[in-house]
């Protein structure tokens, strides 16, 4: 009998790809993590990748369990823009970590809404350490999302 397992985690966890420290430039980049997520905000005309690692279930019961689905959670007001989301793996190859981004939901327009988002990708299970990640736009200077949370859905 297969099983199906779904695995959260708290929007407060979000990375920010594009930091000051990283790049020498400053985007205005402000992040504020509260027991209702993690608000971002950033200056107006900029773009950031977030990151979110979902945690991965890698063995129930002697078998290894499959990704199904993910799913990310969020509330984007009207002068920010969701533009791309991807789901990416890290798996070993022999002595090699290959990273691979295997689902990509091409170029959107997601904005002024409160939602769970769905990423179906049961035509191409995958076993190991995911990360949902999010291209937003801040085309305003009030632009804010709000990253709640994201989880996966795996098979036993």
């Amino acid at each position: 009998m297969v099983k199906s397992y779904r695995i959260w985690i708290h929007g407060v966890n979000i990375i920010p790809e594009f930091t000051k420290e990283y790049t020498g430039d400053d985007n205005g980049l402000r992040l504020n993590r509260t027991a209702f997520g993690a608000v971002v905000r950033q200056r107006k005309g900029t773009n950031n990748w977030f990151h979110l690692a979902i945690p991965t279930l890698t063995t129930i019961r002697d078998t290894h369990p499959l990704s199904t689905d993910a799913y990310l959670r969020f509330r984007i007001n009207t002068g920010a823009v969701i533009r791309r989301i991807a789901v990416s793996l890290i798996r070993r190859e022999a002595d090699n970590i290959v990273y691979s981004q295997f689902w990509n939901s091409g170029e959107i327009t997601i904005s002024g809404q409160k939602t769970e988002y769905h990423i179906d990708f049961k035509d191409h299970l995958v076993g190991g350490p995911l990360v949902i990640s999010t291209q937003v736009y801040f085309e305003a200077d009030d632009g804010e999302i709000r990253f709640l949370g994201a989880g996966g859905r795996f098979k036993a």
